[in-house]
């Protein structure tokens, strides 16, 4: 997948729930949803797991993880602090 043309959040008063992207060159469209279950994430690794769904039909299309920035950006707090380990 390339670049995003389009992109439409799906969300509430309090929290995003998904997003609907329109890729090119294909034009094909898929519902964004982050992965919060503990089947896909390891919280321990700091990661994001998106899973996308066909747009037109509701069905499961494929998953990719990436790395939480968040959680980068914590860890190498806590390194310059000289804590290695969380709650120190």
């Amino acid at each position: 997948m390339t670049a995003v043309v389009t992109r439409v959040e799906l969300k509430c008063r309090s929290r995003t729930h998904g997003v609907i992207k329109q890729y090119t060159p294909t034009g094909k469209k898929y519902i964004e949803v982050r992965c919060k279950d503990h089947w896909c994430v390891d919280k321990n690794e700091g990661e994001v797991v998106f899973h996308y769904f066909e747009h037109e039909t509701g069905e499961y299309s494929h998953t990719r993880k990436y790395r939480d920035p968040v959680k980068a950006v914590e860890r190498e707090a806590r390194n310059q602090n000289g804590n290695n380990r969380k709650g120190e």
